[in-house]
Parts: C-alpha cells; sequence; structure tokens
C-alpha cells in the first residue's frame, strides 16, 4: 500500500511497503514492527526537531547579520547596483549613501532618528594617492621620468622648489642688482636656472642651470560607490 503523511511545515513523508513490511526500517525513523500511529509520532517528531533548528539557524543568521547602519564600498554604480541586474541587491534593506530622504519607517530611521541617508558622495569624488616621489631633478631631465614605472599611467601632479641655482652676471661690474630664478617644467621637462641683472647698464646675465627639489604625487580616480544599511 501507499501511505502519505502531510506534515505542517511544507513537510511530506512517503512510506512505501506492503504488509508485512518488506524491510526492518524505512526512511523517517519508522521500523517495520513499529504501529502506524508510532511511526507518525516518530515523524512528527522529527519534523518539529528540524523546524525547531531551522528556527534557531534563522535566528542565528540574523544575529550575524551586518548591522543597520552599516556602510559598504561597491564599484557598482547605482544604476547597476540598485536594478535587477544585481541578484543580492535588496531595496527594502540598502540604499545608496547619497543624502536623499529615506525610505518610511525604516529602522535607520527610527534609530537616527534622521529623514535621509547619510551623505558620502564626496568619497566617491576624492582621489586615491597611489604613489609619492621626491628627489633632486636636474634642468633639462624629462618630468615624466620621474615617475615610478608602476605608476606611470596615474594621473600625476608634480611640484619644483629651488635647490641649488644661482644667479648670473653679464660682467664684472660692481654694480650688479637682483637674482632672477625660475623653476618650472617647459615641454616635458624640468626648467631650473637663474640669472643676474646688471642695474648699472640694464643687462641681463645668461641663464645658467641649476637643480631643483621635486615631489611627485599620483593619483587615481576613486572607484567606489556607497551604499547604506536600513533594515
Amino acid at each position: 500500500m501507499k501511505l502519505r503523511l502531510l506534515l505542517p511545515g511544507a513537510f511530506a513523508f512517503f512510506l512505501l511497503a506492503s504488509p508485512p513490511f518488506a524491510s526492518s526500517q524505512t526512511s523517517g525513523g519508522c521500523t517495520a514492527d513499529m504501529k502506524l500511529i508510532d511511526c507518525v509520532k516518530r515523524i512528527a517528531d522529527l519534523a518539529q526537531s528540524f523546524g525547531d533548528k531551522l528556527s534557531a539557524v534563522y535566528t542565528e543568521i540574523s544575529r550575524r547579520e551586518l548591522p543597520v547602519g552599516t556602510v559598504i564600498a561597491s564599484i557598482l554604480p547605482p544604476d547597476v547596483f540598485l536594478s535587477s541586474k544585481n541578484p543580492q541587491f535588496d531595496s527594502s534593506r540598502w540604499v545608496p549613501a547619497d543624502g536623499k530622504v529615506l525610505p518610511a519607517n525604516s529602522i535607520y530611521q527610527q534609530m537616527t532618528q534622521q529623514a535621509y541617508a547619510p551623505d558620502l558622495r564626496s568619497l566617491s569624488r576624492q582621489r586615491i594617492v597611489l604613489d609619492v616621489v621626491d628627489g633632486v631633478a636636474e634642468a633639462g631631465q624629462v618630468v615624466d621620468q620621474l615617475r615610478t614605472p608602476q605608476f606611470s599611467d596615474a594621473n600625476w601632479k608634480f611640484h619644483f622648489g629651488l635647490r641649488n641655482i644661482q644667479g648670473n652676471r653679464a660682467n664684472n661690474d660692481f654694480e650688479q642688482d637682483v637674482d632672477n630664478f625660475e623653476v618650472m617644467v617647459d615641454n616635458g621637462k624640468v626648467v631650473a636656472h637663474g640669472r643676474t641683472l646688471n642695474w648699472k647698464h640694464g643687462v641681463w646675465g645668461n641663464w645658467a642651470n641649476g637643480s631643483t627639489n621635486f615631489m611627485g604625487i599620483a593619483t587615481v580616480a576613486s572607484p567606489f560607490y556607497y551604499y547604506v544599511k536600513i533594515n
């Protein structure tokens, strides 16, 4: 005969047998010499035990879940993160940290008394420092050669300052005036030179090359977008 037992919690057990039972034990813990009512009770006990364990698992998962107010960074922009393309996204639990109005009655709103999501858009617009270099550059040196090779494609900003630059006179007259120093980049090369004005004759000396201190900073635009857990 075929006996179907339907139990609460979507558990269904099927016992297949013909009197006498074909085997000494069937699924669900029932034995061949067990009365039908005892078998049903055994299966019910197993189902209850499984249900209790499952409930405990759900409780523990909830306890260990990321707490409300947690902020995560993702390389997915909102039009992808918030769409069906992202199977793990749940709009009832995560929203962009963009300072906009929160969904009504969120746990985050109840806990913080804030009607708006935190605004972390400035973090998405910031630049991340990849490398910093410094040293001495000579006049005429190619600036790109000052970059570290592994970050050569990054956005580099160089800063230069005086190091060893001297004025240069047009002659040996006593009457000399101010020294003029220049440190800059021209056509991708370092310019570091100086000259001196003879005020009596209004004549500048030729530019004399020198060296400069430099510092270079390599940065890249932040690839991250920020989202906050609200439920």
